[in-house]
């Protein structure tokens, strides 16, 4: 048997939120808060400290949207015009929901 050890790095919903839970009840309970943000490095614990807070507060809804990029050096320049213009749109969905702008006042 090899001595080599794994780790999962899934988040989990048992995590003490200690001071985080009085961020996110002042958070959510004023209403001109539209945006935040939890940052940190990779594996530090952002979404276990999301799902832990979830977990506890099931009357919640939560939109999960990922601000992942990732490119491909390899493309051509047709490839590449069509990442753009996916991105531009990617981003007015992301506004539409961030700032809870109906689709009607929208133009693609």
């Amino acid at each position: 048997m090899s001595d080599l050890r794994f780790q999962k790095l899934t988040p989990t919903s048992n995590v003490d939120l200690n001071v985080y839970e009085e961020g996110f009840e002042f958070i959510f309970s004023n209403d001109d808060i539209r945006n935040i943000a939890i940052s940190g490095p990779y594996s530090s614990g952002k979404s276990s400290l999301l799902e832990s807070y979830k977990k506890k507060h099931l009357q919640k809804t939560f939109i999960h949207i990922s601000l992942a990029h990732f490119t491909n050096e390899n493309k051509d320049n047709e490839e590449k015009e069509i990442e753009d213009s996916e991105t531009v749109i990617e981003g007015k969905i992301l506004n539409q929901l961030i700032q809870q702008i109906p689709i009607e006042n929208t133009s693609l």
